[in-house]
């Protein structure tokens, strides 16, 4: 993810408080980001958000985003957290007159550090606010804290395999095998880069082992290219430290 170091807590406060904040959902209606639904339902699709769970919005805003989910993912229960007490209020009030205060609750916290009781969602839930937080890294170990933790690994695994022909570790077999489809996949998954929780891991993970993998002249010439552009970005690293 990226930051935005010269905004801060208080910067969003301020803004959601006021006139530019209604200003936005004027324009982009109460979700207040880029896409509206359709680009919340993208999410839930890939996400798999289904019917009967329970999710925490992190940076909930007014909770336009859980009404989306009670309502079109028929999603059992709903806690939103957001830092701006305006919002806070604004989404109670909302929630209360369509009819969900019974699937759906806010609490006024800092998203990094939420009071919540851990272990106790299906999911986390978040879009585009979550660039507004400064501190990451704090960002992602409370959602995680937040989720059951056996589900979250077992999904996590679920969706990795899904994304390797074959499963996770099956490709690394293949590849140390000489398959040839497995060495290809490798080397367009290394070139791509795709981006996913611990993806830079298991993309070293499969340089590694394509290096000593049976490569034709041109898979070779690819991966040098690779390794080349990497000790590249290490040496672009070591020159600003």
């Amino acid at each position: 993810m990226k930051n935005l170091a010269d905004v801060g807590l208080a910067d969003v406060q301020s803004v959601y408080s006021g006139r530019e904040g209604q200003l936005w959902e004027l324009v982009m209606g109460q979700q207040i980001h880029v896409g509206g639904f359709q680009s919340s339902m993208d999410l839930a699709e890939r996400a798999g958000i289904a019917a009967g769970t329970s999710g925490v919005d992190l940076c909930c805003c007014s909770g336009a985003g859980m009404r989306f989910l009670v309502r079109f993912r028929n999603v059992a229960q709903m806690q939103g957290v957001d830092a701006t007490p305006a919002m806070v209020e604004l989404g109670r009030q909302r929630t209360e007159a369509e009819g969900f205060t019974d699937r759906i609750a806010f609490t006024l916290a800092d998203a990094c550090d939420t009071g919540l009781p851990a272990a106790t969602a299906d999911f986390v839930w978040g879009e585009d606010a979550w660039c507004y937080v400064v501190d990451k890294a704090k960002l992602i170990r409370e959602a995680h804290s937040q989720i059951h933790g056996s589900k979250f690994l077992a999904e996590y695994w679920k969706l990795v395999d899904r994304l390797f022909p074959g499963g996770y570790a099956r490709v690394f077999e293949q590849i140390q095998a000489g398959d040839g489809s497995a060495v290809e996949f490798g080397l367009v998954f290394v070139e791509v880069q795709p981006y996913y929780f611990r993806s830079q891991y298991h993309r070293t993970r499969l340089i590694r082992m394509l290096k000593h993998a049976r490569l034709s002249s041109l898979q070779a010439e690819r991966l040098k290219r690779v390794l080349d552009l990497e000790h590249d970005k290490k040496m672009k690293r070591k020159t600003y430290v």
